[in-house]
């Protein structure tokens, strides 16, 4: 039996077309895998099978739901790595019943195992949508908006900063290693409980602005080939493998 990494988190672990090195081929043709820094951690570690369930755009609340399906499936052993990267705030991704019902549709490319690609996340945020029209194009649902504006005229931010930082905590007491990208967002919660409860690594600041920069390959603040290879490498090192 290999060991086994699960990495939950948003395009930061998930990728997006045309960063990092060419995207990899498997026997589908039709399908290819974008370059990630579970993927480079894959190749780097033969010994580990990593599935990945990251997806771009995707909400915390989202992940955590996942979290537990996979807590509570046969792929969970006592070999188990979890690494939890932590999305944006804000993010409502409405559709997550839909992804839990989903059964197991791995693509596979050697001991990289990524969850049915081809399923379509809804997350709704802020400034998602400029018309009507876009939101027809995009195929949201007009229900599940209204109700995305209305909570987000009603529902005050410091209970949205609340509940993000309870969710970074309740992972961090589960995950083998939880960690964020770059600051999401500023916190009404004080400095000091912030600091002795739920200080979590982040990526921007442990490389500091200059090296996060040269990194970057887009202005989304996603790596390109060198700094995928150096997340691999650091959540490696974070886990003791």
């Amino acid at each position: 039996m290999s060991d086994n990494l699960a990495v939950f988190g948003c395009s930061w672990s998930f990728g997006i077309p045309d960063i990092g090195d060419q995207p990899v081929k498997n026997n589908n043709e039709q399908y290819r895998t974008y370059d990630c820094w579970p993927l480079r951690f894959a190749k780097q570690n033969p010994q580990y099978t990593v599935y990945n369930f990251a997806r771009g755009g995707t909400g915390i609340g989202f992940h955590i739901a996942l979290l537990h399906q996979f807590l509570d499936s046969k792929l969970y052993t006592d070999k188990t790595k979890i690494v939890f990267q932590i999305t944006a705030p804000y993010r409502y991704t409405y559709n997550v019943e839909e992804r839990l019902a989903l059964e197991p549709n791995w693509t596979v490319d050697n001991n990289y195992q990524l969850f049915d690609k081809e399923w379509k996340q809804k997350t709704i945020k802020p400034n998602n949508f400029q018309n009507q029209h876009e939101l027809l194009l995009d195929d949201y649902s007009q229900d599940q908006i209204e109700f995305y504006n209305s909570y987000m005229k009603h529902y005050p931010d410091r209970y949205t900063y609340i509940e993000f930082e309870s969710q970074i905590a309740y992972v961090k007491c589960i995950c083998n290693f939880v960690y964020a990208h770059q600051h999401s967002l500023g916190s009404h919660i004080p400095l000091h409980i912030t600091q002795k409860y739920n200080s979590t690594p982040v990526v921007r600041d442990i490389l500091g602005e200059e090296a996060f920069n040269n990194f970057v390959a887009d202005d989304g603040a996603h790596f390109g080939a060198e700094g995928l290879d150096y997340m691999a490498k650091w959540i490696k090192g974070k886990l003791n493998v």
